[in-house]
């Protein structure tokens, strides 16, 4: 498994099931790793996940500092992409980390990913 750096204001495109990906036997899902980068604290972030054709995304915001889960989203992307916005806190903002997966199992397909300040 590895992270891709995601600095805040930047997009990558990449897909799902691709060479690398993470692939979990226990429920079925491939998953991407962002680490997101030149994160503001205080301030708002929006991170966008846009499937190409056929791919229902999910999304997951994750804190490494206090090992939580921070958000997750299916649909709120509009259609079947993702979205999540969140506010970093002090000392936590080297701590994000964005992961992508898709809503059915074994679901591979083309994606772009985002981070804004919104």
């Amino acid at each position: 498994m590895t992270n891709t750096f995601l600095p805040v204001n930047s997009t990558i495109s990449d897909t799902l099931g691709g060479q690398g990906d993470y692939y979990s036997a226990a429920d079925g899902h491939y998953y991407d790793f962002y680490q997101l980068t030149n994160v503001a604290p205080g301030s708002n972030i929006t991170v966008d996940v846009m499937g190409g054709t056929g791919l229902d995304t999910y999304l997951y915001l994750y804190n490494s500092a206090s090992q939580s889960v921070v958000g997750f989203d299916d649909d709120g992307g509009g259609g079947t992409n993702s979205r999540l916005s969140f506010q970093p806190t002090f000392g936590d903002q080297d701590s994000y980390m964005a992961i992508v997966t898709s809503y059915a199992p074994n679901a591979t397909g083309a994606y772009t990913i985002g981070a804004y300040y919104s």
